[in-house]
């Protein structure tokens, strides 16, 4: 048997989501997979696996482009219904093309779907890691030819990376109404990170396999490391959140956090943002005051636990 350089594959690609292009930081992993059922006979033992579902997993990490559109995609879950589709009404299709232009994939329904952290500073990209999951088109027969992948090839022509969108600026924040210097937020050690966790369920039809993942719970909360406080304004702060009487509303006690780059860049506002960990550290060189880190809870004039723009 011989060996044909030429069907070596490997190299770049980027992963297109409906028209917008998302470039990565390093790998895109592709997990294609099909989950089965046992046939199990007494006295011979499995005898058989039967097709269950196929489903797909696409991680990777953005190359860290802001604009509203990449926000808006990357971030769809800050005004959630409960029990809402993930796929959505209409199908959203998903490339992995190549560099190479050869063997682009395509995947006719794909939907994000774990809550993609990101974190705003001046020596940080935004975007955490990412995760699309892709089940078969919508209304398609299970044997039909465009129900789950699609390969071809096709030339990788688009120019739409520009190093401009990639935002690592300053940024500086505020906690509602409270009193300096949390009011005016000047100086965080690594910038303001926000993380948090999607509850979901995979909808499975008899005969049709996953059909739509939907929405359960949407957890958020933000994290930074103050610089240049005092142990007052740290006390002061904790007081404000953390010295309620047993059974006071956590979320009523919270306040608005807002982050923001200055205009044309990223801000964050987080509603309902209550005080969960308050850390200080006693040792040489170690910033006395630890991260700070706050839960956000959902606006109750819009529902929202935040939202995710460019400032203007």
């Amino acid at each position: 048997m011989s060996f044909t350089r030429s069907n070596f594959s490997t190299g770049p690609g980027v992963v297109i989501v409906g028209s917008t292009y998302l470039y990565t930081d390093g790998n895109i992993q592709v997990e294609d997979g099909v989950e089965t059922f046992p046939i199990n006979v007494n006295g011979y033992g499995e005898t058989d696996k039967r097709r269950k579902a196929s489903i797909t997993k696409i991680s990777f990490k953005p190359v860290g482009m802001f604009t509203s559109g990449i926000a808006a995609l990357l971030q769809p879950y800050l005004n959630y219904t409960e029990g809402q589709s993930m796929a959505g009404g209409s199908d959203t299709a998903v490339y992995v093309h190549p560099f190479s232009g050869v063997g682009k994939r395509a995947y006719p329904c794909g939907f994000i779907s774990n809550f993609v952290s990101f974190q705003l500073s001046a020596s940080k990209t935004v975007w955490g890691n990412v995760e699309i999951t892709c089940i078969g088109a919508n209304n398609t027969a299970q044997d039909g030819a465009a129900k789950f992948l699609t390969l071809s090839d096709a030339a990788m022509s688009d120019t739409s990376f520009a190093n401009s969108s990639v935002k690592t600026v300053p940024y500086t924040a505020s906690l509602g109404a409270l009193s300096s210097p949390w009011d005016a937020i000047a100086v965080s050690a690594e910038g303001f990170k926000v993380s948090g966790s999607l509850e979901t369920e995979l909808i499975e039809v008899d005969g049709e396999g996953y059909v739509d993942m939907r929405l359960k719970k949407v957890s958020m909360q933000t994290a930074f490391q103050p610089m240049g406080v005092t142990a007052a304004q740290v006390l002061a702060l904790h007081t404000a959140f953390q010295t309620a009487k047993v059974g006071v509303s956590i979320a009523g006690l919270g306040a608005t956090l807002t982050v923001t780059g200055g205009s044309g860049n990223p801000q964050f506002v987080g509603y309902g943002a209550t005080l969960l960990t308050s850390p200080a550290n006693y040792q040489a060189g170690v910033p006395r005051f630890g991260e700070l880190v706050f839960a956000h809870h959902r606006n109750s004039g819009t529902g929202a636990l935040g939202t995710l723009g460019v400032a203007s």
